[in-house]
């Protein structure tokens, strides 16, 4: 997956990306998403939705 741009809003964020394959951009974003959620209960040591 290639990064083109990407702006973090106090609330949400926007990535524009350009993936190298079909598929790729549903894999990476579920990959994106889970690991901020682990680092998120990792460093609150907490669980459930985010």
């Amino acid at each position: 997956m290639r990064l083109l741009a990407s702006c973090l809003m106090p609330n949400h964020s926007h990535l524009a990306l350009w993936p190298r394959g079909d598929g790729d951009r549903n894999a990476y974003m579920m990959w994106l998403l889970t690991a901020h959620v682990r680092r998120d209960h990792k460093h609150y040591h907490s669980s459930g939705h985010v």
